[in-house]
Order: structure tokens, then C-alpha cells, then sequence
């Protein structure tokens, strides 16, 4: 059974094992874990990693060193073992006894979880579940023991070895806890009407998990409710370009739609401009239509459906702003190319047509009831208008275009 609270870490003799941040090892207070012991405290991370797990000693070696060749695996593992047991007796004080921490099994060694120990890792877990396990029953309490699981999160688990594989689905595992937690957390808040505590808490955490959208959308409900309505706005526009600068995409749909009604109390809309805008949808001078992303691939749902009964034909066309080398440009190169593009699809496509700014360097273009060599004709004609009015050297046009039904 695991352990789960303070009073085990307060007896006597207690091996307590920190790997959320920094790794440690301490008993009581005397730090065991030294760097002149590197390569025997590297198997120590392992054999706790890898819980109820019995690996051979050569894929062990293999995983941890994979530069070093060994003749006989079985006993050079045996002997890191030996040695480390000896660590743990002599770095305590002789206050650990090293044959309680490992055990032999199959050949092989594993880490005695029935041990006197404690791990933060451990603890994390459990305080995580037991706050979830007596909410919504008991909110107070579910805070506390929230609050005490991030308390113990420092950083990715075993963060002093960023690129080991064998580490990567465990550290996942408790920074998407972590996550997980902290919403929790506040939704616990939410629900006592504490949004100045929501507030405080996804403050700092969305400086580091910056593309988490439900935290992003908790935070400015927050910031809503507590009427700092410009405070919201700008967070959210914030939001909106960091996800298409950064990965060249929009906030997912659930987070579109949940911005989407914060927006709607933020400027609740009267007038009829207004509410077109609001709707994504700008009419240019001669006739097409640009629009944000999500109305377009809302209307290319649409029109998709409407077209199966009436057998229309619907052309998409892609144009994507690149260098000679295929490579996305530099900002400045990139927004007045763009600028260029949009000036011309304005002028080049018919009324009714449907243009988009996908991301940052791909402009959508929806074409109703056209046949191919027309649209092949009108792709020409945006190439060549392109060529003609663009300044930039190194600046090229990407056309493709294909049946949509």
C-alpha cells in the first residue's frame, strides 16, 4: 500500500526522495544524494521510475549507459547494487540499513517499495486523488489537499536529465497530473465564488503553461466576473495571437466557443455592423468576402452539405506565402506579403467568393459553382498580379487548389 501522508515521513530513519524539480535523497536532515556518486544515484532514478518493473540487467545497463560494453551484465548490475546499498548506510550515518531498499527478483533488481520511505512523487498523487475523490462533498478540505499536491510540484520530474527516453512518459504523466490538479483546483475556487483565488493562482502558472486553454479560459472567466473586463479582453487577444504566431493555428473549437461567449459579455453587440463583424464576416468593396478561420471552415461545412443536393461544384484553393528555400519568411517580409496577398484576392475573386488568412503565411480561398479550368484560370491570375506588384526578392506564391466536392 502506499504511503500517503506526513506521519511516515516524521519516523525515524525515513528515506525521503525528492524528483519533482531537482532530485534529492535525505534522511532527516543530512542530504545523501552526492554528485561524486552520479553514475550509482542514475540507477537509484531508474529503479524508482520503473515501479513494478522487472528489467534484465543488460537492458538496464543499456538504457542507463549505452556508450559502455560489460562481459557479464548480471554481475556488474549486482555489484552497482552492492555498492549502492553501501551509499545508503554510510551518507545516512549507519542510521538505513541498504539491504531494505532493493530486492532481488528474477535475476534482476527492483526497489523495495515496502521499504521505510517517502516520495514526493507518491505524495503528489495521492493528495491529487484525495482532493478529487471528496469534492464536491468537502470543498474545504479539497482545496487543502490540492494546495498541498502543487506545493510539492518544483518542476518536471527528474528535470536534471532532460533527454533520457525511458523518462519521458513518467515526467508526462505527473506534469499532465499537475495540470490536472490545477484546474481542479480551480474549479474548486470557481465554485466558492473565489475568483480573486483563481486569479492568483493561474496568474503565474500561465506564464509557464502558456498554451493550456482550459486554464486560459478559467483565468479570463475570472477576470469577468470580478468585472475587469479590459484585463479580459487583452488576455484573450493575447491568447488569439499567441496560438497562431507561435503554432500557426487557432485556439481548438471548445476554447473558440467558450471566448466567444466571454466576448459576447465583454461588448454585448446592438447594432447590426456590429454583429457582422462579430460574426467573422467582412464584405470588400468588389464583392468576396474575408473572414476569420473559424467562419470559414464553419461555412465550408455548409456549403459542402448544401452542394450534395444541388451537385455544385466547390474548389478550394491554397496560396501560401514562402522563400526560394520553401521556408516560412521573417515577420516583417512575412505581414507585408500578406497584406499584398489579401489586397488582391480582394480585387481578383468574384462576388460571393469566400478568402481567409488560415495562419500567419496560408490565405483559404472558397470557389462556388466554377469549373477547374476556371479556377486554374483565376490561380494564374493571383500568381501573376502577385509576381507583378510584389516588392520582395525572396518572396514567392505556393498555389494548389483541389475539389472540395
Amino acid at each position: 500500500m502506499q504511503k500517503s501522508n506526513e506521519e511516515v515521513r516524521s519516523k525515524k530513519g525515513v528515506l525521503e526522495i525528492f524528483t519533482l524539480g531537482s532530485f534529492s535523497v535525505k534522511v532527516g536532515n543530512r542530504l545523501i544524494s552526492e554528485d561524486r556518486s552520479k553514475k550509482m544515484w542514475k540507477l537509484f532514478k531508474y529503479l524508482i521510475t520503473q515501479k513494478n518493473v522487472v528489467s534484465h540487467p543488460e537492458a538496464i545497463l543499456e538504457t542507463l549507459w549505452p556508450d559502455q560494453r560489460v562481459k557479464n551484465p548480471q554481475n556488474t548490475l549486482k555489484n552497482h547494487i552492492y555498492r549502492l546499498r553501501n551509499i545508503l548506510e554510510q551518507e545516512s550515518g549507519d542510521i538505513l540499513d541498504g539491504d531494505d531498499y532493493f530486492l532481488a527478483r528474477g535475476g534482476s533488481y527492483v526497489f523495495n517499495w515496502n521499504s521505510n520511505y517517502w516520495l514526493d512523487a507518491e505524495e503528489f498523487e495521492n493528495l491529487s486523488q484525495e482532493g478529487k475523490n471528496i469534492f464536491p462533498e468537502d470543498p474545504v478540505q479539497a482545496r487543502e489537499k490540492y494546495r498541498a499536491a502543487l506545493a510539492l510540484y518544483q518542476g518536471d520530474y527528474l528535470s536534471e536529465l532532460p533527454y533520457e527516453d525511458w523518462l519521458l512518459p513518467v515526467r508526462k504523466f505527473y506534469r499532465d497530473l499537475y495540470h490536472k490538479t490545477i484546474l481542479e483546483l480551480g474549479i474548486v475556487l470557481k465554485e466558492e465564488k473565489d475568483f480573486a483565488g483563481v486569479e492568483e493562482l493561474l496568474e503565474e502558472v500561465l506564464q509557464y503553461e502558456v498554451f493550456e486553454e482550459d486554464l486560459h479560459a478559467l483565468f479570463i472567466e475570472a477576470l469577468i466576473e470580478q468585472k475587469k473586463n479590459a484585463r479580459a479582453k487583452a488576455h484573450y487577444d493575447y491568447v488569439m495571437n499567441l496560438f497562431l504566431q507561435e503554432l500557426g493555428v487557432r485556439p481548438g473549437p471548445e476554447l473558440s466557443s467558450i471566448f466567444a461567449n466571454i466576448e459576447k459579455k465583454i461588448f454585448p453587440v446592438e447594432d447590426l455592423g456590429i454583429i457582422q463583424e462579430s460574426l467573422g464576416i467582412r464584405k470588400e468593396a468588389e464583392g468576396s468576402y474575408y473572414c476569420d478561420p473559424d467562419f470559414f471552415q464553419r461555412l465550408c461545412r455548409l456549403e459542402e452539405r448544401r452542394v450534395k443536393r444541388s451537385r455544385e461544384t466547390i474548389f478550394l484553393i491554397s496560396l501560401s506565402l514562402v522563400q526560394g528555400d520553401g521556408l516560412t519568411p521573417e515577420k516583417p517580409t512575412l505581414e507585408a506579403g500578406a497584406e499584398l496577398l489579401r489586397s488582391i484576392l480582394r480585387k481578383t475573386l468574384r462576388r460571393g467568393d469566400v478568402f481567409c488568412r488560415w495562419s500567419d503565411a496560408q490565405f483559404l480561398v472558397l470557389l462556388l459553382g466554377i469549373g477547374e479550368e476556371n479556377v486554374s484560370t483565376i490561380v494564374e491570375r493571383i500568381e501573376d498580379r502577385f509576381f507583378a506588384e510584389s516588392t520582395f526578392g525572396d518572396l514567392f506564391l505556393q498555389a494548389t487548389h483541389r475539389l472540395l466536392s
